[in-house]
């Protein structure tokens, strides 16, 4: 029998009603939502929203990690239509791009995004909904809706194989792509997770990662409503190191630049690894960028379990991941056995372009079918863009990239033609080279005649999350002007 959200939370709330599930901090003391708690919520979101005549509607999540994030996010993908997740560094350039072309019928935002979504409203009549304001009255509404029904989880059963979430990947022609997952691709890779790093319901994670990425949507989130673990949310990244201390986790994912940052703490105090992260480590994934394998080693030396593993947006997070305690640095895991990986034209070395089938790939692109039949092959693979190999023991190899693509240090995939062909609407720029060095981001601007590109640049970042922002350009001027005069 097929797993799925309803399923799964309505197993929870007889399993662990009462037990303590998701905490947040608020004035320097974590409190707790217990499952039965949580479950009741997202069911009783989910009765507002249907009531709003948002069934199998886009449904936008906007904002950083809370837990009105994760009630919105179980309540639209188990009972309602599709949480589009929306980047929750982007600026109101992007949003209103993601809203427009994944048809969005309601925002739910934070207070962070307050502004953003102000601008927005004239243009889209559609409904919205503040968490900070709206969230409590709402769920009030929803706890009525629910008292007059005999069974609380007497829900329409969704499609198993139907939308139910749209993520956003880095394209090749400068937009982000919307890599559209059912219930299907987001839960089939717990069984091969679990038999790598079996979590249960005593673990503990601490989470960090925005949830709007799969990597901590899934693998952190989701994933947790079947192990059965407890969440504490980061509070603010700036209070890790204290916040490790007190919840000690047993799980924690992030990306190499954290653990980069950990480790070259540890070096300049002389502490151990292992006590800067709470010392009940179990799990310990890295996934999203390269990771120095000098410093993944001494993670390993040091006693922690450190995991790699290797992720899209369009293979619904993890397909490959070391097994518990393995010692390889140069892999990125072993292939789930549920996956199928092929490398497409290998070199002498057997190398070549990875391409991926199975239950975890997702449907296409949301509105893009030139896309979707670029990125799938005649025979169902999805042709992930990276080159790798496989070994004898069908362990998974990175060597780089097929396409031109930015690969920041926290993880985010950058396309350099989505700022070049920002930078590009000034009439007086006749070419823009933009490429990464020394992990930022940089510009060669090739130009006609005299412009203020420091403006030019500064108009261009307002536009952009922090992570695609260019810190150093430098002009050229372009010899012949082939412009129509």
């Amino acid at each position: 029998m097929n797993r799925t959200i309803q399923g799964i939370l309505k197993e929870d709330y007889k399993k662990w009603k009462d037990r303590e599930y998701i905490f947040t901090r608020v004035d320097d003391i974590y409190k707790a939502k217990t499952f039965g708690q949580t479950i009741y919520d997202v069911l009783a979101f989910a009765e507002v929203l249907l009531s709003f005549g948002l069934q199998n509607e886009n449904i936008a999540v906007y904002g950083e990690n809370s837990y009105e994030w994760m009630v919105s996010d179980l309540a639209i993908m188990g009972y309602v239509g599709a949480n589009v997740a929306i980047d929750k560094e982007w600026k109101e350039y992007s949003v209103d791009d993601a809203i427009r072309r994944t048809n969005v019928k309601c925002v739910i935002y934070s207070k962070g995004k307050k502004d953003i979504i102000g601008n927005l409203k004239p243009k889209y009549d559609i409904i919205y909904i503040y968490m900070q304001e709206d969230f409590a009255e709402l769920l009030a509404k929803g706890y009525q809706l629910l008292k007059n029904k005999q069974d609380i989880f007497d829900f329409d059963e969704r499609e198993y194989d139907k939308m139910c979430k749209i993520v956003f990947s880095s394209g090749t022609t400068g937009i982000p792509k919307a890599s559209m997952l059912t219930q299907r691709n987001i839960l089939c890779g717990w069984d091969n997770l679990y038999k790598r790093a079996p979590m249960i319901d005593t673990d503990i994670c601490y989470l960090f990662l925005p949830l709007h990425h799969t990597y901590a949507g899934l693998c952190n989130f989701l994933f947790s409503t079947i192990s059965g673990m407890q969440i504490y949310l980061c509070s603010d990244t700036r209070k890790m190191g204290e916040e490790l201390q007190i919840v000690k986790p047993t799980v924690f994912c992030a990306v190499p630049l954290i653990y980069e940052r950990f480790y070259k703490i540890a070096v300049l105090t002389g502490q151990d690894l292992k006590t800067l992260f709470g010392g009940n480590i179990k799990y310990m994934f890295s996934g999203g960028a390269y990771f120095d394998e000098d410093i993944r080693s001494e993670y390993k030396k040091s006693g922690l379990n450190m995991m790699e593993a290797y992720a899209l947006s369009e293979t619904s997070s993890i397909f490959s991941i070391q097994y518990s305690n393995s010692i390889n640095v140069k892999s990125v895991g072993t292939i789930f056995e549920n996956i199928v990986v092929k490398v497409i034209n290998p070199d002498e070395n057997g190398c070549g372009e990875l391409a991926v089938k199975g239950d975890n790939v997702c449907l296409g692109y949301y509105g893009n079918e030139k896309a979707t039949k670029e990125a799938f092959d005649k025979d169902g693979y999805f042709h992930t863009g990276d080159l790798g190999y496989i070994d004898e023991n069908n362990e998974l190899y990175l060597t780089g990239r097929k396409k031109r693509m930015i690969l920041t240090g926290n993880g985010e995939n950058v396309d350099p033609k989505e700022i070049e062909h920002l930078i590009h609407q000034n009439a007086e720029i006749a070419k823009v080279k933009v490429y990464e060095d020394g992990g930022i981001i940089k510009a060669t601007i090739y130009v006609w005649d005299d412009v203020d590109l420091n403006s030019v640049i500064e108009n261009v970042n307002k536009l952009l999350p922090k992570y695609k922002q260019v810190k150093e350009f430098n002009m050229i001027r372009d010899s012949i002007d082939t412009r129509l005069k």
